[in-house]
């Protein structure tokens, strides 16, 4: 069953927008649930603050108004704060980074990480192919899939870069923009879900402009013993 789910997307955002960034410290004032919507949305490796707190309103709006989705909160696909990057072997500067050294001998690396606030590279140890795996941690929270396609322009000493991937599946909270509203997707999930829910019902959420709810209900309905399958918050 498909959710409605926001589009990611890449590239580059004016500078308002990364002094409007949402940084690890502010980060504490906005929940789980809307840091994650906001980074699905961002256009930039930056997350708008502006876009999570308008997403916090929405989602209290909504709460007050669809008592059925008040526990319903979103599993977060990755790590907002970090990355796997596995550098090719030959490398130069693969040394620096395998003894913490978070810088290397390449400026257009340096740059973009820096730009990211990196604050640490750490050794996973080295891939079948003979390359090191390192995973990359960031003060503040990051659009890590705008953050991946910047890096792969920068240099070829990557074998591979990759989100940094939470295990198991659970409730799901979806966002995207239609015909002048916004349309939230909210998604009970029951059934083994370590592994993947075999079962969800979903609530397709319209809030318009003025502040008004219309609802749609698909799936089985949720059983009265299923309890929230989302990570606490």
């Amino acid at each position: 069953m498909t959710l409605l789910l926001s589009g990611c997307g890449g590239g580059g955002g004016s500078s308002s927008d990364k002094v409007a960034a949402v940084t690890r410290e502010s980060a504490a004032g906005f929940s789980s649930d809307a840091l994650i919507l906001a980074s699905k949305r961002s256009t930039d490796i930056r997350i708008s603050a502006a876009e999570a707190r308008r997403i916090e309103d929405e989602l209290k709006t909504i709460r007050e108004q669809v008592p059925a989705v008040r526990d319903i909160h979103t599993v977060a696909e990755y790590d907002l704060y970090s990355l796997i990057a596995t550098v090719k072997p030959g490398t130069p500067w693969i040394s620096q980074w395998r003894n913490g050294v978070s810088t290397t001998g390449e400026e257009k690396i340096n740059a973009v990480l820096a730009g990211a606030s990196l604050t640490n590279v750490r050794s996973l140890g080295d891939s079948g192919a003979g390359g090191t795996h390192f995973i990359l941690t960031f003060k503040d929270p990051i659009h890590i899939p705008a953050l991946l396609q910047q890096l792969q322009k920068t240099s070829d000493s990557w074998e591979s870069l990759s989100k940094n991937y939470t295990s198991g599946d659970g409730n799901l909270i979806g966002l995207q923009d239609k015909e002048g509203a916004r349309l939230y997707a909210f998604s009970l999930g029951w059934g083994d879900c370590s592994a993947g829910c075999i079962s969800r019902h979903i609530w397709q959420i319209m809030l318009n402009s003025d502040g008004s709810v219309a609802v749609k209900e698909s799936g089985p309905s949720p059983n009265t013993a299923t309890k929230p399958q989302a990570k606490p918050q």
